[in-house]
């Protein structure tokens, strides 16, 4: 049987610990996913690709109405021992409406420089949001979680009064919370960090939106840019 030298025994993982910290090190200005269902990086992707997509074209975003409809209280599917911390999202710059519809409006604000403008209202009603901080899993490490959710009614029209989306959406992000020197993050470290964890969630929510309503309309958005989607042929073609 082939066997490692003894003091590759001792070398090997000393690499792989400079290689975790050299991985985590380049992400040292970043928010990292927290668990694997976090579909993070491919959103980033889709979101920039929507953005350079809409930027040859005459398709605008506006912001309709913003109405905020959340229950007086929200609720977590977590139990509480799960739960380290739980923040008011009021405490979120302007209260949560100002923050999240400033955040939506600046996603959507793609392609305002068009002589006419095609435009597309969004009624966005805020059900709930969630801003919480989870206690660690085996991804996250002993630190834990930010814990962001947001639930919302979204109605898009066309210019001509056409409905194009009109449905609930509820989406939740989660990123590491993470310690560079050893100990728990300051408490201004954690709200700075967990801010931005809702205004990340809040980017890909708008880009979710947009690429519905684009869908609903025959297009889709690929390689930066703004192709017809054909719809698929109806059931109808295949019958007898």
């Amino acid at each position: 049987m082939f066997k490692l030298p003894k003091a590759t025994l001792y070398i090997v993982p000393v690499i792989a610990s400079i290689g975790l910290t050299a991985c985590f090190g380049e992400y040292r200005h970043d928010l990292i996913p927290a668990n694997a269902s976090t579909f993070f990086h491919a959103y980033e992707e889709r979101s920039e690709d929507m953005r350079e997509a809409l930027k040859g074209t005459d398709v605008v975003f506006n912001m309709g109405r913003f109405v905020d409809h959340r229950i007086p209280e929200a609720h977590s599917s977590y139990e509480p021992h799960i739960v380290l911390h739980t923040y008011n999202p009021d405490r979120l710059p302007g209260s949560a409406p100002a923050f999240v519809r400033s955040v939506i409006e600046e996603s959507f604000n793609v392609n305002r420089d068009v002589a006419n403008p095609q435009v597309r209202e969004i009624m966005f009603e805020l059900r709930d949001i969630d801003l919480r901080i989870l206690n660690g899993n085996f991804i996250s490490g002993k630190f834990g979680r930010y814990y962001t959710r947001i639930a919302a009614d979204v109605n898009v029209r066309d210019s001509q009064g056409n409905v194009l989306v009109d449905k609930p959406y509820e989406m939740e992000l989660e990123t590491i919370r993470q310690s560079f020197s050893g100990q728990q993050p300051s408490e201004a470290e954690d709200w700075n960090d967990m801010s931005r964890t809702m205004k990340l969630l809040l980017r890909n929510l708008s880009f979710e939106i947009m690429n519905d309503a684009l869908n609903a309309q025959g297009y889709e958005v690929h390689n930066q840019k703004l192709k017809d989607n054909p719809k698929r042929l109806s059931n109808e073609v295949f019958a007898e």
